[in-house]
């Protein structure tokens, strides 16, 4: 009876629609989907002659506003919203036609034309959502997508993604919101809590997720950089992912120049097998890394810096040029800041391996971010800073007195000599920024007061 009763529905829904897309020259062809708030029609609109796609939902004042809203925004991610005609309690609007497919149709596709999607198309598809959210989340007033899976996102014939179903979205600070999908939605959303961007980055992370476990020979839980990026969109709580969809790309842009610059030397490494056979190939390949590590480095650039460190992430000249990089003005500005941190999360497990290293790498950010970052915030990342900065000095403590195999209780005399040496390493990590110090009038009195705080730090951590 409840079945019969909704048949009745939906053809009573059809006839209005058709009533009023004939009264504003459009003449309805066929089903061509279904959304989670109604069929989606194929129509010809007879002044232009044009093909449309077609939605009639049934909605309150906000949610037209919102299509409204959609309809006045330009962006080739977004599928178009040409018209909204509205009669009584009927709202049906008129979008641009997609002649292409779904990605969860063109990722479940079998036969010849399956294929396996590769990171690099993975992270390229990111940057294209990621774009197409920014502009939603960038309006006035912010608009959620909110429902962001496979099926909402449409492949076109010319390769570009479009975000469908717009009805779905709505305002960030509306009580208004559409549940999403079991399995993309962030915990937020499935306990009603409030929503913000980073619902939204939640449900871009299970997107990707699922084309690349759908695209691999063996579905397991990936450690790569672009599984770890996925892994940060989609963590349980908002606070601990990206913080807004211009941080996502940026992540997805360091990942395509991370392997842009391994291809190269893949190439070489293909090269070097075709010519020395498989025999010689170990020790080419380090000669070839090796060689490619120096080019890097005798580069000017920032971004061959990055490169070089990817190479060898456990390695310090590589670091040691991208701090000087950063230093060459002086001090360091929320943008280089971000640089700094995008590197770190794909190689700082890796630098930590070589102990002496971090810790030096540790003392100089401490430095840096104390006395010459350009934004807010500094003080509490250069203590972050200190605090690896003291505990990778146990460490390598701790490494000195394996090496030496001596066990024994540390005299007064050679704590006395342990504190002297540290007061050189802090001194000699000072010294680097020196030209600096006085370049912003830092008085002597003000670093040395820093050291103190430093050393008192120490104390307190034993």
């Amino acid at each position: 009876m409840r079945a019969k009763e909704q048949n009745q529905e939906q053809v009573q829904c059809k006839k209005q629609m058709e009533h009023l897309l004939n009264h504003h020259g459009y003449f309805l062809i066929r089903r061509i989907g279904q959304g989670r708030t109604g069929a989606v029609w194929l129509v010809f609109h007879q002044a232009t002659g044009a093909l449309r796609a077609a939605k009639a939902i049934f909605a309150a004042s906000q949610k037209v506003a919102l299509l409204r809203a959609w309809a006045s925004m330009e962006h080739s991610g977004l599928v178009k919203i040409y018209d909204l005609l509205q009669e009584q309690e009927m709202c049906c609007f008129i979008m641009e036609y997609l002649e292409g497919e779904s990605l969860k149709e063109h990722i479940l596709t079998t036969g010849e034309k399956k294929k396996r999607i590769s990171g690099r198309k993975a992270a390229k598809w990111g940057i294209e959502l990621c774009d197409a959210l920014y502009c939603l989340h960038m309006s006035q007033p912010a608009i959620l997508y909110q429902d962001l899976k496979p099926s909402n996102v449409v492949l076109t014939k010319e390769g570009r993604l479009k975000l469908i179903d717009p009805d779905g979205a709505g305002f960030q600070n509306d009580d208004f919101c559409i549940m999403g999908t079991r399995g993309f939605m962030a915990p937020e959303q499935e306990q009603q809590r409030s929503l913000d961007a980073r619902t939204d980055i939640y449900a871009l992370g299970r997107t990707l997720q699922w084309i690349l476990e759908k695209k691999q020979r063996k579905r397991k839980k990936s450690y790569s950089p672009l599984g770890r990026i996925l892994e940060k969109c989609t963590r349980q709580d908002p606070d601990e992912r990206f913080q807004n969809v211009a941080e996502v790309k940026k992540a997805f842009r360091d990942y395509l120049h991370i392997t842009r610059r391994m291809s190269l030397f893949s190439a070489l490494m293909i090269i070097t097998v075709s010519v020395l056979g498989s025999i010689e190939i170990s020790i080419q390949d380090e000669q070839k890394r090796e060689q490619l590590y120096q080019t890097y480095l005798s580069q000017k650039d920032i971004s061959d810096y990055k490169s070089a460190i990817f190479l060898f992430p456990g390695r310090e000249e590589g670091y040691q040029q991208f701090l000087e990089s950063i230093m060459e003005d002086g001090q360091m500005d929320r943008q280089e800041h971000q640089e700094l941190m995008s590197l770190l999360f794909y190689t700082e497990s890796d630098l930590q391996k070589n102990r002496r290293a971090y810790h030096r790498f540790a003392g100089q950010l401490s430095v840096i971010y104390h006395f010459f970052y350009a934004e807010n915030g500094g003080e509490q990342y250069a203590e972050n800073w200190i605090e690896k900065f003291i505990k990778t000095k146990d460490d390598t403590q701790k490494d000195g007195a394996a090496k030496d195999k001596v066990p024994q209780k540390a005299t007064i005399n050679e704590r006395m000599e342990q504190q002297k040496k540290e007061e050189e390493e802090m001194q000699q990590i000072m010294d680097l920024y020196r030209e600096w110090f006085q370049k912003n009038e830092i008085t002597e009195e003000e670093v040395q007061e820093w050291k103190r705080g430093v050393s008192n730090r120490k104390e307190t951590m034993e």
